[in-house]
């Protein structure tokens, strides 16, 4: 089954494919699970915009927003583009990897790179720490956060560390 016709069918039963357990697994080749009150399927654009109490689940990662937008081109990346007052995400600690949460207005989520892109009001809390700018890219794969001009941002970045005991 490709991700058209898994779309397809996400759309008409209200939910995308089933989330297989995390262990032992690459994020990257886990299911997404998205939820939301409504789906709609375009096929002309090829995209499906979820509205409503958004969750999107791969792994043990979530994002939660008010609407979702799934981009399937025939050619190049496949994207989730989230908005809300605010999108959340929260990838737990795991296998060494510490705890991330972040937030901003716009969420985009390149599926393939595992890249998030936080922008507008965006911010990142790992361990205490806190970065802070407009615009913060946020590799899954390697735990890398950019944030700032480095991310294309045009403020400054904040970043508040805390002492470590």
């Amino acid at each position: 089954m490709n991700w058209t016709d898994r779309t397809i069918l996400a759309w008409l039963l209200g939910t995308a494919v089933c989330v297989a357990p995390a262990w032992g697994r690459e994020a990257s080749d886990l299911p997404i699970e998205i939820t939301a009150d409504t789906a709609e399927y375009n096929e002309s654009s090829r995209t499906v915009t979820y509205t409503g109490d958004v969750a999107v689940v791969q792994g043990r990662a979530t994002l939660n927003s008010a609407q979702l937008t799934l981009y399937q081109p025939k050619d190049g990346p496949q994207t989730l583009v989230a908005e809300g007052n605010p999108v959340r995400f929260h990838q737990p600690e795991e296998e060494g990897r510490k705890e991330v949460r972040g937030q901003s207005a716009r969420v985009e989520y390149d599926l393939d790179e595992r890249l998030l892109t936080l922008i507008g009001d965006a911010e990142i809390i790992q361990s205490g720490d806190r970065v802070t700018s407009d615009r913060i890219v946020y590799d899954m794969q390697t735990a890398t956060v950019t944030a700032g001009a480095a991310a294309q941002g045009q403020e400054r970045v904040r970043t508040i560390i805390q002492p470590r005991n």
